[in-house]
């Protein structure tokens, strides 16, 4: 399904491959987030469920991207680090065959 394009993609859709100081578990996300790490999973199911291309998985990560950004900007880089891992969580606990190639190395 995806060539090593889906991983750059995904790197650049999601703010970078693991240059900032990111949250690293669910559990050290602070409550006043916790809602934010709830809508990354909502975003990434809804993703897993109604992208059947590459080209739609392409357009929402996207779209995931933006929404990101505004949360960064808008609300918290905290906030914004919650969504992320939110939607990469969700991804890697129900598609592993598509995380693997997203998310590798």
């Amino acid at each position: 399904m995806w060539a090593a394009g889906g991983a750059l993609l995904l790197c650049a859709a999601l703010g970078g491959c693991g240059d900032k100081k990111a949250i690293a578990t669910k559990e050290k996300i602070a409550p006043e987030d916790v809602e934010f790490y709830q809508l990354g999973e909502e975003d990434a199911a809804n993703m897993l469920i109604n992208c059947t291309t590459d080209a739609a998985i392409s357009d929402q990560l996207l779209e995931i991207r933006a929404r990101q950004t505004n949360i960064s900007k808008i609300v918290t880089e905290k906030a914004a680090q919650a969504y992320e891992l939110g939607f990469t969580d969700y991804v890697k606990t129900n598609n592993d065959s598509l995380a693997s190639i997203l998310f590798m190395p």
